[in-house]
């Protein structure tokens, strides 16, 4: 006689094949990966990360008000930075040559300081008003600096003159992150005034909105692409943006798992790395999900010149430095 199949022999059936088919079945692109911690370290809660651009230092902010300067092949302390006055540590950029450091502080106000790398040393400031956020030209002969007061301040960087000031009007005023292209030609503010907007930095001329919105206002992210073509952008929403610099249009919206706190490209700008509670890794082409870190309180992000290095902060203190990321 020929067997029936009952109920249980199907269910049975149906099992050893689900089971086959996830052990043959290719990893998928999302996969959760354990990062390379070269090493660790300890201390107050970290508010930012920035590495110095010949790759020899990082630099991490707290919200304690100090800057420690480390060293990237053993995470050594250098030296410390500990600004006047005290406040979290808002805006940390390295001059492309490696040999200044602006840091921006917060406190009652803004204050924005310019230190000597090598030494440790004070060159200029402090000054009121422009330490939200910073950024150096390519060239390292502009710095331009996000304020609390609807504005935006482009600094010559061989005597801190201010050259212009970048106003706008409208709901909100904080400057969360400036960026300059990679030719210098443009320059991209984000904050907490419901757009994204693109400047002349040159003759303070602003070029075009991308982007309006709410709570999805992009705040928390802010980088060029090598190429100077898109613009990507990071918001608390969870979204991240890519945007055509040309004509301002909307090119792909990726969501992230968390809301985003930093953003950072690869030198050849085909992966976009995130960071929020955990660390996400996108592929530019397609908008993919390449890979995650699973690192709970993840508050700030870098990554090297070179692209060997991720270095990250958490609320917790610990800062951590990966190699070969992905």
């Amino acid at each position: 006689m020929r067997k029936r199949f009952t109920a249980h022999d199907r269910s049975r059936t149906y099992l050893v094949l689900m089971v086959l088919l996830v052990l043959v079945a290719p990893a998928t692109a999302q996969a959760q990966d354990v990062p390379d911690v070269v090493w660790e370290a300890r201390g107050d809660s970290v508010s930012q990360v920035a590495f110095a651009p010949d790759g020899q230092l990082v630099a991490i902010g707290s919200s304690a008000g100090t800057v420690a300067l480390r060293r990237v092949r053993d995470g050594q302390l250098v030296r410390t930075i500990a600004p006047s006055g005290g406040g979290e540590i808002r805006a940390l950029a390295f001059s492309p040559d490696s040999q200044l450091l602006a840091v921006g502080t917060s406190m009652t106000y803004l204050h924005l300081t310019i230190w000597r790398v090598a030494t440790g040393a004070l060159r200029n400031g402090p000054f009121t008003g422009g330490g939200r956020s910073a950024a150096f030209s390519a060239d390292g002969r502009f710095l331009a600096t996000g304020t609390a007061s609807q504005a935006i301040l482009i600094w010559r960087v061989s005597d801190m003159q201010v050259l212009q000031s970048l106003r706008f009007t409208g709901y909100g005023n904080i400057v969360y992150r400036v960026a300059f292209s990679p030719d210098g030609a443009l320059l991209a503010s984000s904050g907490s005034n419901l757009y994204v907007r693109l400047w002349q930095p040159s003759n303070g001329t602003m070029v075009r909105k991308l982007a309006a919105g709410g709570i999805g206002v992009p705040k928390r992210g802010l980088v060029f692409l090598p190429d100077g073509r898109t613009l990507a952008t990071a918001s608390d929403d969870r979204s991240i943006r890519l945007w055509r610099v040309s004509d301002g249009a909307a090119l792909r919206t990726l969501t992230a798992s968390d809301p985003v706190r930093s953003l950072a490209v690869t030198s050849t700008g085909d992966t976009l790395i995130s960071a929020g509670n955990g660390i996400a890794f996108w592929s530019v082409p397609d908008g993919d999900l390449l890979l995650t870190y699973d690192d709970q309180g993840v508050t700030a992000l870098a990554l090297s010149r070179d692209d060997r290095f991720v270095c990250y902060g958490r609320a917790d203190g610990t800062v951590a430095l990966v190699d070969d990321p992905f």
